[in-house]
């Protein structure tokens, strides 16, 4: 799994970058921004 590249300044849910094939990703996490109760749920889930 690629290293996530944290971005300042941006939303709580927004965790960073990725590189991917040359391409910038961003990562997000959708339980945050959508309130989701994320217990239990797996790291694989950002992307």
């Amino acid at each position: 799994m690629e290293e996530i590249t944290p971005i300042p300044n941006v939303d709580k849910y927004v965790k960073g970058v990725i590189n991917l094939r040359g391409k910038v990703i961003p990562i997000i996490n959708l339980c945050e921004k959508l309130n989701i109760d994320s217990r239990g749920l797996s790291v694989l889930l950002y992307i």
